[in-house]
């Protein structure tokens, strides 16, 4: 199975039900953590992607839950 970034996130979901069975659900980075995507089912994976992209830049560094320790670290000495 192919997945391109013009793909909605409603047909990889039914891709996946339908090919292997499995019911999966598509997520998207905010600023604060991970959101289930179910309103913006029909928004395409580059879209999503590009959303998340744009929470992630906007959370001040030193904030931003997926850093390492040594990242916040580096920001907390500069």
């Amino acid at each position: 199975m192919e997945i391109h970034p013009l793909h909605t996130a409603w047909h990889i979901e039914k891709c996946f039900r339908e090919r292997f069975g499995l019911h999966i659900m598509i997520y998207r980075k905010t600023q604060k953590g991970w959101t289930l995507a179910p309103s913006t089912r029909d928004m395409t994976l580059q879209a999503h992607n590009e959303l998340g992209r744009m929470a992630v830049e906007a959370v001040p560094v030193g904030l931003r839950q997926d850093e390492s320790s040594d990242e916040k670290q580096r920001s907390h000495d500069s």
